[in-house]
């Protein structure tokens, strides 16, 4: 079973973007997914960054051989809500420049069960907005399932995006974060089939998201193959976040992982 893996800049969220990048580059990775998280992965800020500074970035992709599969962006930040709209737009424009597929964004911070239906029809009013300007720059947007996030299950993704009604809007499937919510990510592919928009390749053990993929419970062949027969052809992306910050530490547990997948999947 071939895949397609590429590599987050999440993983080396605390080295600088050229540190990330050249570590994805000499792993040999052939896409990548920046993270541009102010607060979590500030590799990019395509509000702060000037034109010279964005084509650059565009240059040094090209000379390291990486195509760019999708933008992380954002906190889901509901308190920042015309700030949060500004900068998606901002990175969708980036997203169109780099001739990425997607824009990942969060949902926003998780409310109890009987406040859930009034705030998704007031975020599906600015997602409907959002996923018209990604239609303008021919992009998707892709709404992480994130344990402790206002959407966390497949339910919630389903029922949301009924409500923004857009066929270019999805999810970003982080088999991880399912664990951690006690769903079976492989059979969660079944029921969301093609709302999946990308793929993040992370392993988990209960709560514990922090280790290398074989490491946890993901059951990754089962969730390849799920991906195969619901046709999903899209890359795949590589988000594990050590605990360490060295940086050898970080290159194991990427090999490890890499070793991992390449094995189940007799590449």
């Amino acid at each position: 079973m071939a895949i397609q893996l590429g590599c987050s800049t999440i993983v080396y969220r605390e080295e600088s973007l050229e540190v990330a990048l050249a570590q994805i580059a000499l792993h040999q990775f052939h896409s990548v997914d920046i993270g541009m998280i102010p607060s979590f992965c500030p590799h990019f800020n395509p509000l702060l960054a000037s034109e010279g500074e964005k084509a650059k970035l565009g240059e040094q992709l090209k000379n390291m051989n990486l195509v760019v599969s999708t933008l992380n962006v954002c906190s889901g930040d509901l308190k920042k809500r015309d700030e949060e709209i500004k900068f998606i737009k901002s990175s969708l424009d980036l997203a169109k420049n780099l001739d990425t597929y997607a824009v990942t964004v969060q949902s926003s911070a998780s409310v109890s069960p009987q406040d859930w239906l009034n705030v998704a029809k007031q975020l599906a009013k600015d997602f409907k907005e959002l996923a018209g300007y990604a239609q303008s720059e021919r992009q998707d947007l892709a709404i992480e399932m994130h344990k402790e996030a206002f959407i966390e299950t497949p339910k919630q993704a389903m029922d949301f995006l009924d409500l923004v009604d857009r066929e270019n809007i999805g999810v970003t499937f982080d088999p991880a974060h399912l664990v951690w919510a006690g769903i079976d990510p492989a059979k969660a592919i079944y029921q969301l089939t093609d709302l999946i928009k990308h793929v993040h390749i992370k392993d988990a053990r209960g709560k514990d998201i922090h280790l290398s993929v074989g490491d946890g419970e993901v059951d990754f062949l089962s969730l390849f193959q799920a991906l195969e027969q619901t046709n999903y052809t899209r890359g795949l992306t590589l988000e594990i976040e050590p605990l360490s910050s060295h940086l050898q530490d970080i290159n194991n547990e990427v090999r490890k992982s890499t070793d991992y997948l390449n094995q189940i999947t007799g590449a």
